[in-house]
């Protein structure tokens, strides 16, 4: 299974279905299953917070974020450049777009170290992990 080391708090907004878009620098030609990893490094704190009182208000206060851990799985359906067609989502800035669905978050951050690029999971380490629960 691929994994995208991503800086929080991005990774936490992207596992609560808040950001369903990724902005890289490259383009992928994965999709299907892929597992979200938050960095131990962060945005800048005074960017992140102003972010955390507006359009990232959903997730839990920022010095509780996880950090240095797998934290879910989305679905990786499409890799765009940035046009005029993602200019609507305030989270598309491009220049590549990672397109993602069905954002589940893992009950608890299982702690491994993260890597650039699109990494590989070690064998048998996502059995391990449960996803959390949908509240009706």
């Amino acid at each position: 299974m691929k994994v995208l080391t991503i800086q929080q708090p991005w990774a936490s907004a992207i596992v609560a279905g808040i950001k369903l878009i990724e902005n890289r620098s490259w383009p992928t030609h994965h999709t299907g299953g892929l597992v979200i990893h938050a960095a131990r490094t962060t945005w800048p704190h005074s960017i992140t917070q102003s972010l955390m009182n507006g359009q990232l208000s959903g997730l839990m206060p920022f010095e509780n974020l996880p950090r240095g851990a797998i934290i879910g799985i989305v679905d990786m359906v499409d890799c765009q450049e940035y046009s005029y067609r993602l200019s609507g989502n305030i989270f598309a800035s491009g220049p590549w777009c990672w397109i993602f669905r069905n954002p589940k978050r893992f009950v608890k951050p299982f702690h491994v170290r993260g890597a650039q690029g699109l990494w590989t999971l070690p064998e048998g380490l996502l059995s391990q992990m449960e996803y959390e629960r949908k509240k009706p």
